[in-house]
């Protein structure tokens, strides 16, 4: 008799100590922090990176997402002081859990949907630890003006020149920096491009040995990328590829 009455008393209690062991998520309680209230946008972040969202309406927030929407609001108040009120919009995040790995943001923009750029942070509230993809969205076309002057400047019969700047960059690349005055001044940027060139001649010696001069200029001018060079001559044509490194 009094065993089962140990049973009836212990049994519960120890069953109750199990279950809530194995009711216990993947995210632990104590890193839970309480947050009353979250945007929309907000939500959405949360979500895209991967976690639940009924624990984000319920406002139930871990650390990591502390973290995250600290990274977003950083972003924002980044481009906006780099390039004004384009109106930009965050939609997506890719992060890492852990503290070392940065998280990376895709964007487009309020007025124009077909504009794809990305955002690095690697810490947040460093401005040397940002970086973003739509310098070169704004910059394409003055880079594509740049090229076809410069190759002109020296000699060659530049007709077009279709590009894309390649990369991230930092704060000191903003809106009012445009490609010419950025190389000019040594600093970083690299591109791919398709140069059309009029040629008398498309014969393969001749061209090849004309692509190691533009690859020559480029070089000792730092216009660093890879260039693919299309001479033409009426319906004559010979492409041919250059790259251009960043010296040592």
């Amino acid at each position: 008799m009094k065993m089962r009455k140990w049973c009836m008393l212990v049994c519960p209690l120890l069953c109750a100590g199990i279950l809530a062991g194995c009711g216990g998520s993947a995210e632990k309680e104590a890193d839970v922090v309480e947050r009353t209230e979250l945007t929309e946008d907000q939500v959405q972040i949360l979500v895209s990176a991967g976690y639940s969202e009924d624990r984000i309406r319920r406002g139930n927030l871990t650390e990591i997402d502390e973290r995250i929407l600290e990274e977003y609001a950083f972003a924002l108040e980044y481009l906006e002081q780099k390039y004004g009120e384009e109106g930009f919009w965050l939609y997506n995040c890719d992060n890492g859990s852990l503290s070392d790995t940065p998280s990376v943001f895709y964007g487009t923009l309020e007025s124009d949907n077909e504009v794809r750029y990305e955002v690095k942070v690697t810490s947040a509230g460093d401005s040397e630890g940002i970086t973003d993809s739509y310098y070169g969205i704004l910059m394409n076309e003055s880079y594509e003006e740049y090229l076809q002057d410069l190759l002109s400047s020296y000699g060659v019969g530049c007709t077009e020149v279709s590009a894309e700047i390649q990369g991230l960059y930092g704060l000191a690349y903003d809106d009012s920096v445009l490609p010419r005055d950025a190389i000019e001044s040594g600093m970083y940027l690299r591109a791919m491009a398709t140069v059309y060139l009029e040629s008398s001649d498309t014969g393969e010696a001749y061209c090849e040995a004309k692509a190691e001069e533009i690859q020559e200029k480029l070089y000792e001018k730092q216009v660093l990328g890879s260039f693919k060079l299309l001479f033409e001559n009426g319906t004559e044509e010979y492409p041919t590829w250059i790259n251009v490194f960043e010296k040592k």
